[in-house]
């Protein structure tokens, strides 16, 4: 049984789960894993970021006009 990330969609594991471990497939997963990984370090750090902006923008005091 392989995991496969989300991004591969359910109809595509479907039909790779027909086709077993073919050695032709090890070169695309070997790309495939690693860029799923810096898609979702991304996203973390992007979503890091922008909790620290809005902690900042918190800790400002409102100007009153």
């Amino acid at each position: 049984m392989h995991y496969w990330p989300d991004v591969v969609p359910h109809e595509l594991v479907v039909r790779l789960a027909g086709l077993g471990s073919a050695s032709e497939l090890r070169p695309v997963v070997d790309r495939l894993f690693p860029a799923v990984a810096a898609v979702f370090r991304r996203e973390i750090a992007q979503s890091a970021v922008e909790d620290a902006v809005a902690d900042l923008w918190a800790a400002v005091p409102v100007e009153e006009s």
